[in-house]
């Protein structure tokens, strides 16, 4: 896989620490193997695909500690009570997919429905490129 570096980014590592402007981080096989200051950036070998993330924020993936992926925020949970395994787990994996894609890399489901799907999410997910 070709690194991929974002660079001239604002980076909040999570540890607590400020914010720091005009960073670069450089990703290898999912997984961040060098940060720096952007200024640094060309003495890093192999930068690969570079995008400018001028004006953006980088920051760790976020966790959500209490989330039901089954079910779709209607007012009445009740209402879904009707639906096949089959649903259920399509239902699941579309919350899945909408949650990760807002920066929500983590999730704690808790009660999915009779099926399990969030469970077949876990196991499956790592083999279709999702960590």
């Amino acid at each position: 896989m070709t690194a991929l570096t974002i660079s001239n980014v604002r980076v909040i590592d999570g540890t607590g620490a400020p914010a720091q402007d005009k960073r670069a981080v450089q990703v290898n096989n999912g997984r961040i193997v060098w940060t720096g200051s952007a200024e640094d950036l060309s003495a890093s070998d192999g930068a690969g695909v570079v995008v400018d993330g001028n004006g953006m924020t980088l920051l760790p993936g976020l966790i959500d500690c209490h989330v039901h992926l089954t079910h779709n925020g209607r007012a009445n949970p009740a209402s879904d009570a009707g639906r096949t395994h089959a649903e259920e787990a399509l239902d699941a994996l579309k919350n899945a997919v909408t949650t990760l894609s807002k920066g929500v890399t983590t999730v704690r489901d808790c009660g999915g429905g009779i099926a399990r799907p969030a469970l077949a999410l876990s196991k499956v997910a790592p083999r279709i490129g999702v960590p």
